[in-house]
């Protein structure tokens, strides 16, 4: 995400943040499922349902992706090739929504695939919202194994 002024850092600091070694912390564990829907879309249901993954639901085409904040039109291909970052390699599919209204900064994204160098599957949720001077952000990481 490029840098905005808005989240109450210096463009030098929002920098440092970006080259920062960082790495994926185990806080917890989720049950994780996938659920059919009539119209061909794909609904993540998790337990327990407090994870803001659960709901999230994925259109047919794969074109768009339905959060509870936003839904995500810009859709692209990700091939992630830093061995060093803190996800490692990984191949998948990327969904994004950025909107300013007012004051409100709101950016969302939310990215599948699967891990090169350990063969299972990430989900990448991430979600900036900066109004006024409150910013919010969060991000969940699901690693899950892929049954063949």
């Amino acid at each position: 995400m490029p840098y905005h002024p808005n989240f109450g850092i210096t463009q030098e600091e929002y920098q440092a943040f970006l080259h920062a070694k960082l790495a994926l912390v185990q806080i917890g564990t989720i049950d994780l499922s996938a659920e059919s829907l009539r119209d061909g879309s794909i609904r993540l249901i998790t337990s327990p349902s407090t994870s803001r993954l659960n709901g999230i639901t994925i259109a047919p085409d794969g074109a768009s992706v339905t959060t509870a904040l936003a839904t995500l039109l810009t859709a692209k291909s990700i091939n992630n090739q830093d061995r060093e970052g803190a996800t490692g390699r990984w191949e998948g599919k990327h969904w994004r929504h950025e909107s300013t209204i007012s004051d409100h900064l709101l950016a969302v994204q939310l990215a599948i695939g699967t891990r090169t160098d350990f063969g299972d599957g990430i989900i990448y949720y991430d979600v900036v919202s900066v109004q006024g001077q409150t910013n919010e952000s969060f991000s969940e990481v699901i690693l899950f194994p892929i049954v063949k």
